[in-house]
């Protein structure tokens, strides 16, 4: 059996038992397949065809570990009643396999026979890509999708991207399954979904490759409305636009002086920067005390100038500007009610972050 080909699938379908207690992170191969479930998240692959005749349940970290650090090609790998026997030279290694009758039960209800596919958006994961906030808390934390629109927020920051293609019913993922999917080395081709769940499968030459399974938060929850209507809110309240100069650089000087900012009830803004935004110039500045201090000023792109009569200033937070800037640089700065939004702006999507003046 060829190791690489075997540590491929297996690292896959281990993102289905991650978040498992250590002594349940089991892997069920049957039938040619590998498969592992948690409640948030389900993964079935096709093994390789020279690991086909691989059967019964292994501890899924423990086997990935082993694997990895044989170092080695290939090995043999027999399956007996005491566990699978991994050779090649002189090693010898017993994994024990295990008995958990759950795990088919549970698969069992995953089955996907009965579904209905349909291909995916074309910009499927740049979506993804703008919206995913790892390590969201908040309770509406999780990516929103619906017909064209994909929406995320933390209620600092709202991101909506427009997909090329439709998702027929409302469906809310974790951030936990959304960060998985986007680790994978693998991009799936079609969706279905079923009362809990959402599956997303990969198809090669009529061949199922790969299945991730994630199961639906509920997205009653989620006031979407709310979050369209704050982006169109801004959109349509846009004092000025323009370009940010490359910031990279100058931002990471900035957090060597960074503030944490009490913005009102529980809720604050850490690695608070200042940006100035005048005429011809934006300045970047921060503070801390008796730490120390610093500003930078820089031109916009093409030395333009901003059709601004007073100059705006605002706080932010450098982590959250950084986040945006991966994917944009142009912006605009709007204000809604007594909110102060930037808005950075994309050809397929929009991402606000709420500020503060100085």
């Amino acid at each position: 059996m060829k190791v690489k080909d075997l540590l491929a699938v297996v690292e896959q379908v281990m993102s289905g038992c991650k978040s498992n207690e250590a002594e349940k992170k089991h892997l069920l191969f049957k039938d040619g397949g590998i498969y592992s479930w948690s409640p948030a998240l389900s993964v079935s692959a096709k093994l390789p065809e020279d690991c086909a005749s691989l059967t019964g349940i292994v501890n899924g970290q423990d086997f990935l570990s082993v694997l990895s650090k044989l170092n080695r090609s290939e090995v043999e790998i027999s399956c007996a009643d005491d566990g699978w026997h991994i050779t090649c030279d002189n090693i010898e290694v017993l994994v024990v396999t295990k008995t958990d009758d759950s795990l088919a039960n549970q698969l069992a209800r995953l089955a996907t026979d009965d579904l209905t596919w349909k291909p995916l958006p074309k910009n499927f994961y740049d979506c993804l890509a703008i919206c995913d906030l790892p390590n969201n808390q908040s309770r509406v934390a999780g990516v929103f999708m619906y017909e064209d629109s994909m929406v995320s927020t933390d209620n600092r920051r709202v991101n909506h991207a427009k997909m090329e293609g439709t998702v027929d019913e409302k469906v809310l993922l974790s951030p936990y399954s959304v960060t998985e999917i986007r680790n994978l080395n693998v991009r799936f081709t079609e969706y279905a979904v079923s009362h809990r769940w959402m599956h997303f499968r990969t198809v090669v030459d009529g061949s199922e490759l790969l299945v991730f399974s994630c199961n639906r938060l509920d997205e009653s929850i989620y006031t979407y409305e709310r979050f369209i209507g704050l982006i169109d809110k801004a959109l349509d309240n846009l004092e000025v636009e323009g370009t940010f100069p490359p910031l990279k650089k100058t931002i990471a000087l900035a957090q060597c002086f960074d503030s944490s900012e009490e913005m009102g009830r529980n809720n604050l803004m850490v690695n608070a920067i200042t940006l100035k935004f005048d005429k011809k110039k934006l300045t970047v500045a921060s503070k801390r005390g008796a730490s120390g201090k610093f500003s930078e000023k820089l031109s916009y792109p093409d030395n333009k100038e901003l059709d601004l009569e007073e100059p705006i200033a605002v706080k932010i937070s450098a982590p959250f500007l950084t986040s945006a800037l991966v994917h944009t640089s142009n912006f605009g700065i709007a204000k809604v009610g007594s909110a102060v939004l930037i808005v950075l702006r994309g050809s397929f999507f929009n991402t606000i972050i709420q500020v503060f003046g100085v």
